[in-house]
């Protein structure tokens, strides 16, 4: 029998111990990085456990309480979705409008925030086939400035066996970032 995730973890007084040996692959996907200098992003979201409707009422509020542009609306499969928005934010607004957005998926946000960007997955991962297809588009007929800009391609490394957060993991709410 082949483990695929061993962890330790030892407390000692006020400290903690704790090590993992897990396999990994490399999957891929866009980033929210316009530039190479790390200071400019877009707006990618990753909604998961909803209905296209609630989806949908999540990102318009947050569209409208920060006057955002267009926002195209991506799905895999029912109940996951994912969005993109093409304005230049820095990377501490881009993580405010996360917070703010109602069903994202924690993950994505603890994720963008240790990595200081966000990337919205567009390979397979073992055992999860994706293909993402636009299903729709929120339009902001009040929002005048367009940008165009390249979608800068990315690899990461992320673990085969997906727990989420769980009792004594040690980050617990997407809010204490």
């Amino acid at each position: 029998m082949m483990l695929d995730r061993i962890e330790i973890r030892k407390r000692y007084l006020n400290r903690v111990f704790y090590m993992m040996d897990s396999r990994i692959q490399i999957v891929h996907g866009i980033s929210s990085r316009i530039s190479d200098d790390w200071g400019i992003h877009r707006i990618l979201w990753d909604l998961d456990n909803c209905s296209q409707g609630d989806a949908y009422n999540s990102l318009r509020k947050v569209q409208g309480k920060y006057s955002l542009g267009d926002i195209l609306i991506l799905s895999d499969k029912v109940g996951s979705y994912g969005a993109v928005c093409n304005i230049e934010v820095t990377f501490k607004e881009l993580l405010h409008i996360l917070i703010d957005t109602e069903l994202i998926d924690p993950l994505f946000v603890r994720y963008a925030f240790q990595r200081h960007e966000a990337i919205l997955r567009l390979s397979d991962k073992e055992g999860r086939k994706i293909h993402r297809e636009v299903i729709g588009t929120l339009f902001n007929s009040t929002y005048r400035k367009k940008n165009e800009c390249d979608y800068y391609l990315t690899s990461y490394e992320t673990g085969v066996i997906n727990r989420g957060f769980r009792k004594g993991n040690f980050i617990n709410d997407q809010r204490d970032l």
